[in-house]
């Protein structure tokens, strides 16, 4: 997916972007009295820093720059882990999010761009060591079950449990999403659990609404950092709700999709 954004927007005129790749963040730059004015990275193994006049934490649930500047989000745990796995959509699949149970369990899938199906599976939290014990056929067969178009795709490209990725799930809130010149936005400032898919649309949503404020503050040359304040004030309440709303589908999931058991 970065490398589809990355090839869509250099094709853009006049862009102004720069794209460090192999390039991670090992800190917060500060001046002489402690004020943020950049982020120290490593680039290919070799030390270096880059300035800037405001710092993005667009850096997922495992944010750096949350980190590193020490705004401590509130963690929640949902009682499950998920198995991510990805491959080529069915002839004539409608794009579209669709839900089943599976043994008391979440099973979602989620269309993705380039004709692909994203499958995110829950099972119970720390249970995959032991899952993985277990023959692998009669455990991806009840995929197959759920949704029998899947049945000629799961067979070319979910042969063992390497197939999957293990993710552990959780949600969290940060309090503050702003410290300094540092923001924060989409699951660095919020995560969301695959419930209802609303992680992506809110991390667009706080980046458009984070657009509007930087260019408003651009007039000025970056002046004053309080419009960044901004940011959770308008954005806070709505992701608030969503994330209630993740625990209210969770816990009536079963009563609203169909249930697939051994």
């Amino acid at each position: 997916m970065l490398e589809i954004i990355v090839s869509q927007s250099q094709q853009q005129e006049h862009t102004q972007e720069h794209i460090l790749f192999n390039t991670i963040m090992t800190g917060i730059l500060r001046d002489k009295a402690g004020k943020p004015v950049g982020v120290n990275i490593r680039q290919n193994g070799v030390p270096s820093s880059i300035e800037a006049s405001i710092i993005v934490g667009a850096d997922g649930r495992y944010s750096a720059v949350r980190k590193h500047s020490g705004m401590i989000p509130d963690i929640r745990k949902h009682g499950y882990d998920l198995l991510w796995a990805r491959i080529p959509a069915p002839v004539g699949w409608e794009p579209a999010v669709r839900m089943a149970s599976m043994d008391g369990q979440q099973l979602a899938l989620f269309s993705q761009f380039g004709g692909y199906v994203q499958i995110g599976w829950n099972i119970p939290q720390g249970s995959y060591s032991k899952l993985r014990e277990l023959p692998f056929t009669p455990f991806v067969q009840k995929l197959v079950t759920a949704f029998p178009c899947l049945a000629d795709s799961v067979k070319a490209h979910i042969q063992t449990w390497s197939d999957f990725v293990l993710l552990s799930v959780e949600s969290s809130y940060s309090e503050t999403w702003t410290q300094d010149n540092i923001v924060l936005i989409g699951d660095a400032a919020h995560t969301m659990t695959p419930t209802g898919a609303f992680g992506l649309n809110a991390a667009l949503e706080d980046a458009d609404t984070l657009a509007e404020l930087l260019t408003r503050m651009a007039q000025d040359q970056f002046a004053s950092m309080k419009p960044l304040q901004q940011l959770q004030s308008l954005r806070g309440d709505k992701v608030k709700q969503q994330l209630a709303r993740q625990i209210e589908m969770e816990v009536s999931f079963q009563q609203r999709y169909a249930s697939f058991l051994n």
